[in-house]
């Protein structure tokens, strides 16, 4: 039942598109093309995820439902070890004769209400959020296995399965921090009889579980935290500028209310905040009274009755990393609350069971699951169109630039330039120092072929932000460049684009070109045989390769490059690209002595073009009489 209702819930969710972090993640992320190369996935603060991701594309690249499936394959599974974990620990002698005697259905409603519901949606549906998910299956199955590791029979191997658990969910996003602790509080309230046996029992596990948290000093986690980005970039830690523990902490007590409703009444939900600053309490008066209730209650039960007190201790201390006093640029997400949102689900199911009577909760429990699901639904389907997902984000957060600069970007890729181009300037309205909307509108007017306008739009956004832009931005700046005659200046940029994607067919095509204009022939062989190797179709790169050997003497290989282009046409190819390949290659059959070939090749060039007088003198130099001989 639980798997199902995800999964009808959840199968819009394949004709999701890319979005925001995924181009920056995922298709512009060259650490993913190769698999083997793991010491290159510690590069990032988030290696498993990543290796995850390679994954995807060595199997089928860049084929978004491939990736939707395995964030899909991840939810369901989280949902099932939800469904594990609370049956056996309401199976424990710490939760009261009722509710043991409910376990079963317990678990099923708690983990139907958390897998259906669409508060989950963003951490499954965004593909760039695996980080989330993956972490929470991780985070899950610590527990579960911690859980089996009290039991009787192979204790160390359920041991050892939590402590690989932790650490790899340390390797998928920092939140897994608050997991040792989380595991102490649960194996203390519902496996061990006092702290005593419990450090007796399993000291190891708590150990090595503690230890995991060197993953985050590995992948530079921790570090990043007292460190600033060049450029600016930072978006969390103590070095970020504008925003500090305390104004942070006051915003996230109204940030937590906010996150609260959505458990109840989740409508409307939002991919991008820009939720503001509170600098005082009074900013945020209602979310300080209900935090700091919830918080005392808490803390009371964990004295009282700490079987209940630890669905709340769960709940603040998973939200710890991200909503407590840790500054982050993006104040408010809705992914942060995907395994908190358990801990409420849990609670519900309880109440639901001691509150209100078996038919009446049979028919709530119906009705609840099948509005989830159709919200679910709807939002999963708002996934699969850009342009309408930003445009209702826009109008949700009207005084947030990047929903604008988002839209702006979505409605290029639809086609719709002009359009485009009018979200933009509202952004930079909004905002005069944000360079995404600088960047995408020199893409808009890159799209449109005028470059010149595009050009000041490029070096704008790159003076406000040199490291975070990725490949097509340089791309797109560097062939303006080189369209507009500055070629050195081109061939930096386009250099710097094949550097952070080394397998971006059009940018290396584009290089090479550059550096055959600049007469770096040697260069440009190098880059036009990558462009080849990842475009083989591509028949103007193996015209500008059969170039580049011609320059620099290398007859032999230039005529072989021009054959093999001739090799991708087909047989009755009139097109402009054909004519090149033969006229350029009857040109070097000339230059190699080798008269007789050159003039079959030259004549099927003047056929397809026959007011070509370079052509033309060509064949008839071959031909005539007193041409040379063979």
């Amino acid at each position: 039942m639980i798997v199902s209702a995800g999964f009808i819930a959840y199968l819009p969710s394949f004709g999701g598109q890319w979005l925001f972090d995924d181009y920056l993640q995922i298709v512009r992320n060259g650490r993913i093309r190769d698999v083997w190369h793991l010491s290159e996935f510690f590069k990032d603060t988030r290696p498993v995820v990543d290796f995850t991701f390679a994954v995807n594309f060595a199997v089928h690249e860049l084929w978004i439902p491939g990736y939707h499936a395995v964030n899909l394959f991840i939810h369901l599974s989280s949902a099932m070890l939800l469904y594990g974990l609370v049956r056996r620990t309401l199976l424990s002698p710490a939760v009261s004769p009722e509710c043991r005697s409910a376990a079963q259905s317990i678990a099923m409603l708690a983990s139907l209400l958390w897998v259906v519901h669409p508060l989950g949606t963003q951490a499954v549906t965004y593909v760039v959020q695996r980080a989330e998910s993956l972490m929470a299956m991780c985070y899950l199955l610590t527990l579960y296995c911690l859980n089996r590791a009290a039991g009787p029979r192979t204790a160390f191997a359920w041991g050892a399965a939590a402590i690989v658990a932790g650490w790899v969910g340390m390797g998928c996003k920092a939140v897994m921090v608050t997991a040792p602790s989380v595991a102490l509080l649960y194996d203390r309230i519902f496996l061990a009889p006092s702290i005593r046996m419990m450090l007796r029992n399993r000291w190891w596990l708590h150990l090595a579980l503690w230890s995991s948290t060197a993953m985050l000093w590995v992948v530079g986690v921790v570090g990043g935290l007292y460190q600033k980005e060049q450029g600016g970039g930072t978006t969390v830690g103590f070095a970020m500028e504008g925003i500090t523990p305390v104004t942070y902490g006051l915003t996230q007590l109204g940030v937590i209310l906010h996150y609260l409703r959505l458990c109840v009444w989740p409508y409307p939900l939002c991919l991008d905040y820009g939720w503001p600053l509170a600098h005082s309490v009074s900013d945020v008066a209602l979310g300080a009274v209900v935090v700091s209730a919830l918080v005392l209650a808490t803390v009371w039960l964990m004295f009282k009755r700490p079987a209940a007190g630890f669905l709340g201790a769960a709940f603040f201390l998973i939200l710890a990393p991200t909503s407590s006093i840790v500054p982050i640029k993006d104040l408010a997400f809705e992914h942060r609350m995907y395994l908190p949102l358990a801990a409420i689900t849990v609670a519900v199911a309880i109440a639901a069971h001691r509150w209100i009577a078996k038919p009446a909760r049979v028919v709530t429990i119906i009705a609840i699951t099948l509005v989830f699901i159709v919200v679910t639904v709807n939002r999963n389907l708002l996934y699969g169109d850009p342009v309408r997902l930003w445009s209702q984000n826009v109008d949700l957060a009207p005084h947030h630039q990047r929903p604008r600069n988002a839209l702006g970007y979505a409605l290029l890729r639809a086609g719709r330039p002009a359009e485009a181009e009018g979200r933009l300037k509202e952004a930079l309205q909004l905002d005069p120092n944000s360079p995404g909307p600088y960047a995408n509108l020199g893409m808009v007017y890159w799209s449109q072929k005028r470059f010149a306008e595009a050009l000041p739009f490029f070096e704008k956004a790159l003076s406000l932000s040199p490291n975070e832009f990725g490949a097509e931005f340089f791309y797109c700046f560097g062939t303006a460049l080189f369209e507009l005659g500055r070629r050195e200046k081109a061939v930096d940029m386009l250099r710097t684009a094949v550097e952070i994607f080394p397998d971006y067919p059009e940018a290396q095509y584009n290089l090479g070109n550059a550096l055959l204009d600049c007469r770096r022939y040697d260069e440009a062989v190098v880059a036009l045989t990558h462009a080849i190797r990842l475009s083989p179709k591509t028949v103007e790169a193996y015209v500008n390769l059969g170039l580049a050997y011609d320059r620099s003497d290398r007859i032999n290989d230039a005529i072989a490059a021009y054959r093999e282009g001739m090799k991708t046409l087909p047989p009755d190819s009139r097109t402009d690209p054909a004519f090149k390949c033969r006229y350029n290659l009857g040109l070097s059959l000339i230059k190699a002595g080798r008269t007789g070939e050159a003039a079959d090749i030259l004549k099927a060039a003047v056929a397809i073009r026959p007011d070509h007088a370079g052509a033309v003198a060509a064949l008839r130099t071959v031909t005539s009489p007193s041409g040379p001989s063979k």
